[in-house]
């Protein structure tokens, strides 16, 4: 009759969509994160190349994840031992700090009293969970964990003398996972004399709710590591994308370039306003400039420096907010200003002050305003993650287009209706823009 034939050819519209043919592409996307192709073990740089005509990794010597240590007990430390104790492995963390252990204490419950709350565990769960993690200052309470994840200050020179410490006190076969989000594995493997047990772990923040993991290879990481920690991935819920050994990896090398693509929008007279604005209709959750305060413009200056060229914006707005002390939400000010009254103090509100911040830096480096189209806005700063994207898969750091695009919905909030950055440019011109 006239109904089901309608439906039928509404269906046969939907499954034809852009929406329906992305929203494919990211659910075979991720079952194909696993599938890893040996190791091509020639010498070669940080990335170092796969072989991908060869097998995933063996599994039969992955090292059984029963027991789990983490050092530090800051933001990252207490939600990367949350997420442990939802996957029902037990965990030790080790921080010398007191003040920092009694509020990761208090996190750890009040996460688990709020899951109660919410009807999502019982009293008792909550409790079997939080007796699940426990706090000390004793590293050698360590000894017998099967892996052990660093998640102290991004310092290269602090988390070296981390593993150090460490591979002495570790058993011979466990693992040593780094979390951190740009630094050097291999500088870290170094320190050690297991080289082949140490990879990165970089876990997204809530490190207890977000579903990304990137599994960070080094030079040296045995396939034996790699397959643990994507059977960890399992075990924890979590989506596990590897990538090579770059500065930033896959998704916050990539993500400097977007920010970066920003500030050079606004340097030509484009509101941080507008560029998030247009993000957003695009179906980011933020904008750059929201995201980059929520993240800290301290923390940002500081991943700069320690990229250097790599990072190098042309003028020094973000040098003047850190000076000014606009450091983000946590200042109430940033490239945006915040009022406690307005959402709880997260919702951005323009700062005309930014503005001539940037109007100032851009006069000072000879870059002149120009109109940007909404259109233009968007190509801009989806063309500088794509760019990078593409020379990710050209120097082995990412092993699959798929793999980028499953790491920015995920962990970046690109909108999965778009399929990913990488796929969003592979089918741009079949796409319908709003």
């Amino acid at each position: 009759n006239f109904g089901i034939a309608r439906e039928a050819r509404l269906f046969d519209q939907l499954v034809r969509s852009e929406a329906s043919l992305a929203l494919r592409h990211v659910f075979f996307a991720e079952r194909e994160l696993s599938k890893i192709p040996s190791f091509d073990t020639r010498p070669a740089g940080a990335a170092q190349p796969f072989d991908t005509a060869a097998t995933r990794p063996a599994q039969d010597d992955t090292v059984a994840i029963n027991k789990v240590g983490v050092v530090g007990a800051g933001t990252m430390g207490s939600g990367i031992a949350i997420a442990f104790a939802q996957a029902g492995i037990p965990v030790i963390v080790v921080d010398n700090n007191d003040e920092a252990v009694d509020k990761a204490r208090q996190t750890v419950m009040g996460m688990f009293m709020y899951q109660v709350q919410k009807g999502r565990l019982t009293q008792e769960e909550a409790w079997k969970r939080g007796q699940s993690i426990r706090f000390t200052d004793d590293w050698n309470e360590l000894a017998d964990a099967d892996l052990i994840v660093e998640a102290v200050f991004e310092n290269l020179d602090v988390k070296r003398e981390v593993f150090r410490k460490l591979d002495a006190i570790a058993k011979p076969q466990a693992i040593l996972a780094s979390n951190t989000s740009t630094l050097d594995i291999d500088a870290l493997a170094r320190e050690t004399k297991r080289p082949g047990q140490v990879l990165g772990l970089h876990f997204f923040v809530p490190a207890n709710i977000m579903p990304l993991l990137e599994i960070v290879r080094g030079r040296e990481t045995s396939p034996g590591t790699i397959a643990a920690a994507f059977k960890l991935a399992k075990t924890l819920r979590k989506k596990g994308v590897l990538s090579g050994n770059a500065f930033g990896f896959i998704g916050n090398r990539m993500i400097f370039d977007y920010v970066s693509e920003a500030n050079a929008l606004a340097e030509e007279g484009v509101t941080p306003e507008r560029i998030d604005a247009v993000m957003k209709r695009f179906g980011f959750p933020m904008g750059p400039f929201a995201m980059s305060d929520l993240s800290g413009l301290d923390v940002g200056l500081a991943v700069q420096k320690a990229a250097g060229e790599q990072a190098k914006g042309r003028t020094n707005v973000l040098e003047r907010l850190v000076e000014m002390k606009r450091l983000g939400q946590k200042t109430m000010a940033g490239y945006f200003k915040y009022d406690k009254a307005v959402g709880k103090g997260r919702e951005p509100i323009r700062d005309p002050a930014v503005e001539e911040i940037f109007a100032e830096e851009a006069r000072k480096a000879g870059i002149a305003p120009h109109e940007y189209s909404d259109e233009e806005i968007r190509d801009r700063l989806l063309g500088a993650l794509v760019a990078r994207g593409e020379k990710l898969l050209e120097e082995g750091v990412a092993l699959r287009p798929g793999d980028i695009d499953i790491v920015y919905v995920y962990g970046y909030g690109f909108p999965p209706h778009h399929g990913g950055p990488m796929w969003y440019a592979s089918h741009e011109r079949m796409l319908t823009y709003a």
